[in-house]
């Protein structure tokens, strides 16, 4: 029996433990999940179809065979969680992940009564559990982000009750419902508005909601330029492009006269953004380039009503996954731009 028929007998025998719930596999309903994250105050991008889809595409490039096990949860016949993972295979070895990164925590209705949290939370759990015993996994790692809700959830509830180890790390955002003078205000408090303000007599910028192939090359060959060689395949690079010219993610554009020496993809949902890609002309350092790229894409994703911007991780030299220096410095700037500053949690679960 292949991996995927034999995870599907372990679904199928936890959710039949539970009459009140019902499941579908992202795979099979992949217009039902996208319904569902729309319908939410906050809809993290990292859960979406697009993004999901991009790091198995990714993924692919590297190797690795992921079969995806992402879920839909019902109540009533009523969608009311997605919670999205993967099995993994390479050189013979199996891990649980969400596409290589930690497993997302499940995702649920906003004001969902806490009794059907709670159940569905177990549920996916023990299937996790149920999982890495068959494959004789001995570790899987799940994660918690920002999502709206800032009390401690049953995902993480549970994962305290059979003795995970959690750790914290920090996660930076800019609250994108402030108003621009209020942000303003904040970067002239951390002294780099005047940076973005040099930046913008330096360099000329360009938005895009689309772009056309010549531009991407461009941008793709200064990546390349920058990183010494060609870090992704032509497919991975087409996906992006496809992201921006189908209203997933917007794309800016550095100049210096007509010379591009920078750019940066933000991918959005609805209501939440990150940053997809970058790349900045290195021999133009210390003057500012990404300052201005960054300054321009808040403006733009504010009347694209987006709330949070997401930055990303911003390691402390505590933390547990001992990060390097260049990590530590990144996230430096990272917390420089970010509005808030965010709890994450890091679970680590052992098999029963």
């Amino acid at each position: 029996m292949s991996n995927f028929q034999c995870i599907k007998e372990i679904v199928k025998k936890k959710f039949s433990e539970f009459k009140e719930f019902d499941y579908k596999f992202r795979c099979e309903a992949k217009d039902v999940w996208d319904r569902f994250l729309n319908q939410l105050a906050i809809n993290p991008v990292v859960y979406t179809n697009q993004e999901l889809d991009y790091q198995e595409l990714y993924r692919v490039e590297k190797n690795f065979i992921d079969i995806d096990l992402s879920l839909i949860g019902y109540s009533n016949k009523e969608p009311v969680v997605v919670f999205p993972f993967s099995i993994c295979s390479k050189d013979n070895i199996l891990q649980l992940s969400s596409y290589g990164l930690p497993i997302l925590a499940p995702l649920f209705k906003d004001d969902l009564n806490n009794r059907i949290k709670e159940k569905l939370s177990l549920i996916f759990y023990e299937i996790l559990q149920n999982i890495a015993l068959h494959y004789k996994i001995e570790t899987w790692t799940s994660t918690e982000s920002f999502s709206n809700n800032f009390h401690k959830s049953f995902w993480n509830k549970i994962s305290i009750k059979m003795g995970d180890k959690i750790h914290e790390i920090n996660e930076g955002y800019i609250n994108l419902t402030k108003s621009l003078e209020e942000i303003i205000h904040y970067y002239k408090k951390k002294k780099i508005f005047q940076e973005i303000k040099a930046a913008s007599i330096l360099w000329t910028v360009e938005t895009k909601n689309k772009v056309n192939f010549k531009e991407w090359e461009e941008f793709k060959n200064l990546h390349i330029k920058v990183s010494g060689k060609q870090t992704r395949s032509n497919k991975t690079w087409k996906s992006q492009l496809e992201d921006i010219n189908n209203n997933k993610a917007i794309m800016i554009f550095l100049y210096d006269l007509d010379k591009l020496i920078g750019g940066a993809m933000f991918r959005f949902s609805n209501t939440t953004a990150l940053y997809a890609i970058g790349v900045f002309d290195r021999e133009l350092f210390p003057k500012p380039v990404s300052h201005l790229a960054f300054y321009i894409a808040i403006k733009e994703l504010k009347q694209k009503n987006i709330k949070w911007l997401k930055m990303g991780d911003i390691p402390n030299t505590s933390d547990y996954n001992n990060p390097s220096n260049k990590e530590i410095s990144i996230g430096f700037f990272k917390k420089k731009f970010s509005t808030d500053i965010f709890i994450k949690n890091i679970i680590i679960h052992k098999k029963w």
